[in-house]
């Protein structure tokens, strides 16, 4: 129900799989249907909730980060922050779907808490894309409603969006939409595919190389504007000129730390598409072409997943000197959102 990370002080709980969404590309949808009685406050109950915040917070924990499902949708919301509050952690953060901010007393409600920072998924620069990607009718003018709410009561939030076949081709049009709200950060991930992506592979998750095309003046753009833009799991070496913008760069606390080297891969096997090694972040892989890349040490690689369906041929090592922490790439308008 929990896990540690006993070295940053940040701590995360599952609340559970239910979820007012079914996003074509959730890792989580066979479990939110075979748990479909989980309704708010179904069988991860308060008090399980609160006996686990209870722990983490005895064990260090300082930064308590809320996991669904759709955490707004439990009754008991605004409780478990309270309670986080009363025992001590300092900051509670969630990512929403944010459609439960149309309701504006629900809005000023949340804001009042301001231990509490919030990503809200905005997938789509229009309802007809941001609906089909959520398999929601309404969804997106409820987000947009609700992202009015919680600006007129003041609180600050983040936006996020995965990237999918289903917004491919629009993200020059989705930036302009994150910006007109002035989120403190905005953190695009590519689609990992696992869940109903793995199953609808080739529906669901387009080939990153042209996302990497498309994603160039865009971040491009965002560089020039200073825009809190921030790229998750894509590698390296698919954002030429703004890999500062990859948004594993700022995970860790420690700027000068090295997370990744090549030494600390652990395992080595042939998936049939060409030989490749896993390491030990997030359960992605490189090639063995990538022990040449000047990024190696700071890179991850791609999804296992990923090279299964489709291989690593776009991956694309950079030669020159190699890059030897974060802190070398990271950008200083980025870091101060993180």
């Amino acid at each position: 129900m929990q896990r540690r990370r006993q070295r940053t002080g940040r701590v995360e709980i599952s609340l559970g799989y239910a979820c007012s969404n079914d996003c074509v590309f959730c890792s989580e949808t066979r479990l939110r249907r075979q748990h479909s009685a989980e309704a708010t406050g179904g069988p991860v109950t308060t008090e399980r909730i609160r006996q686990a915040m209870d722990r983490l917070r005895v064990d260090g924990g300082e930064h308590l980060t809320l996991l669904g499902g759709e955490p707004t949708i439990r009754k008991d919301f605004i409780g478990l922050l309270d309670y986080a509050k009363d025992i001590g952690f300092e900051r509670v953060s969630m990512t929403t779907n944010g459609r439960r901010f149309a309701d504006p007393e629900f809005a000023r409600e949340v804001a009042r808490r301001s231990i509490l920072r919030i990503t809200v998924s905005l997938h789509g620069p229009t309802a007809a894309i941001h609906d089909a990607i959520t398999q929601r009718p309404g969804a997106y003018d409820e987000v947009i409603t609700g992202l009015q709410n919680l600006h007129e009561a003041g609180m600050p939030v983040d936006l996020t969006a995965v990237i999918c076949r289903q917004n491919q081709g629009q993200l020059a049009l989705l930036y302009d939409l994150h910006r007109s709200h002035n989120p403190g950060r905005m953190l695009w991930v590519f689609v990992r595919p696992v869940g109903e992506a793995y199953d609808r592979f080739e529906d669901i998750v387009p080939p990153m190389a042209d996302i990497a095309a498309e994603l160039q003046p865009v971040l491009d753009r965002a560089t020039k504007e200073a825009a809190p833009l921030l790229v998750g799991h894509m590698p390296l070496c698919m954002l030429p000129g703004n890999e500062g913008a990859a948004d594993e760069l700022y995970w860790h606390d420690d700027t000068a730390v090295v997370l990744r080297e090549i030494q600390k891969f652990l395992a080595a096997k042939d998936s049939g598409k060409g030989s490749y090694q896993v390491t030990f972040d997030h359960f992605k892989m490189k090639t063995k072409a990538c022990g040449g890349c000047r990024f190696v040490g700071v890179c991850a690689g791609l999804f296992k997943e990923y090279i299964e369906r489709r291989g690593a041929f776009e991956l694309r090592p950079v030669a020159g000197t190699a890059v030897k922490s974060f802190s070398e790439l990271r950008l200083p308008y980025l870091l101060q959102r993180n």
